[in-house]
């Protein structure tokens, strides 16, 4: 019954409906879990479908900005996966433990990626292991912390040359996902090392890699390289000294989200980004653009609708890219693990601290009342 709910969220995902994407698939998980319950066991042929139904949820959701649910999946794949099952099945159920990496890349949460532990044991969690290290080398990128970054990379390098190629997932080899994570991990160190050219470069071959993959769902690279491409884009054209045109490379960064929204219709990652180009444009016209001016009041209605249930506040296409034409600080809404620990905890304190403050404050004032 779980596969069969589960099946028309392939339907959804095709035409960009991804919160129907999510409710089948969170339909699909119960039913699953009633299954479960009824056998009193895990068994393999039933578990493998039912990671399969999570590995969806956690795509879709992550399409919509719901960091809460796409990582509820992604864990709940890891915790429900007997480790026998694992074990014994290695080849094809192992790489999908790498999930909860991946949604920590895609929500920008570079710390709570540097406290997380690395997969145990190792020589069972080879594809998780190399993910996780290139997770640790993108959120060291992102933070500034380049020669760090470097070091892991080269950690990473060494780790996919100990999976073997018969890890997969479905019909993608690990292998083919790892070299377009490659590819996307020297672009992203290259641009922060001032290289722009040489980052650009990396990063529209990872996009060819991705394009080149055989199709499935999800699939076998589930964070779009055209998200960090058009942010970096941007962020490079708006920079105080762009290694080119800017004007070309807003057109380049406009091009690849309006790829990837053919590709991914209606995802609010790709529609934000396109806003912000388009919002630059206007700007940058000193206002007379006035086709920019149409195309962005036209995305950012779009954009609110694909934003609706999102439990982020989004204002890139990838949290990897900084400045842009929108004001204010690239902020996450609803959690901490953006920040330092030392920095979240005063944040805890404050808060609390301020909850506390008001909290006298209304019940003086009722009492005042009675």
């Amino acid at each position: 019954v779980g596969h069969l709910v589960h099946m028309a969220s392939h339907v959804d995902i095709q035409v960009g409906q991804y919160e129907v994407a999510v409710r089948c698939g969170q339909c699909a998980t119960a039913a699953d879990d009633g299954y479960f319950g009824f056998r009193g066991s895990r068994e393999l042929y039933y578990q493998t479908y039912a990671n399969h139904h999570m590995h969806q949820l956690c795509y879709a959701a992550m399409f919509e900005g719901r960091r809460a649910e796409a990582m509820g999946a992604a864990e709940a794949l890891l915790r429900q996966t007997p480790s026998s099952i694992i074990e014994e099945h290695v080849e094809y159920e192992e790489p999908r433990t790498a999930l909860p990496w991946l949604v920590h890349v895609r929500f920008g949460e570079w710390y709570a990626i540097l406290c997380r532990p690395l997969p145990s044991p190792p020589h069972v969690f080879l594809v998780s292991t190399a993910m996780a290290l290139w997770a640790r080398a993108i959120a060291l990128g992102a933070l500034g912390r380049v020669a760090e970054a470097r070091a892991t990379q080269a950690a990473f390098r060494a780790a996919v040359g100990e999976v073997p190629a018969t890890r997969h997932v479905h019909v993608v080899s690990s292998h083919h996902s790892l070299a377009i994570g490659e590819a996307m991990l020297e672009g992203e160190l290259c641009y922060r090392e001032g290289r722009a050219a040489e980052g650009f470069a990396s990063l529209r071959g990872a996009v060819a890699l991705e394009d080149a993959l055989p199709y499935d769902e999800p699939p076998g690279w589930m964070t779009p390289v055209r998200h960090a491409l058009g942010g970096l884009l941007l962020e490079h054209a708006t920079s105080p000294h762009p290694s080119s045109s800017p004007t070309a490379l807003l057109a380049e960064s406009e091009a690849v989200y309006r790829s990837d929204l053919a590709r991914h219709p209606n995802n609010v990652w790709a529609l934000t980004g396109l806003l912000e180009v388009l919002r630059c444009r206007a700007r940058r016209s000193g206002g007379i653009d006035g086709a920019a001016i149409l195309a962005a009041k036209h995305v950012d209605e779009r954009r609110t609708r694909a934003a609706a249930r999102s439990d982020v506040i989004l204002e890139r296409s990838c949290y990897c890219a900084r400045g842009g034409c929108s004001s204010g600080a690239h902020t996450q809404h609803g959690k901490l693990w953006a920040h330092p620990p030392g920095q979240r905890a005063k944040m805890v304190i404050a808060a609390t601290a301020l909850a506390t403050m008001l909290l006298l404050a209304v019940t003086t004032a009722r009492r005042g009342e009675g």
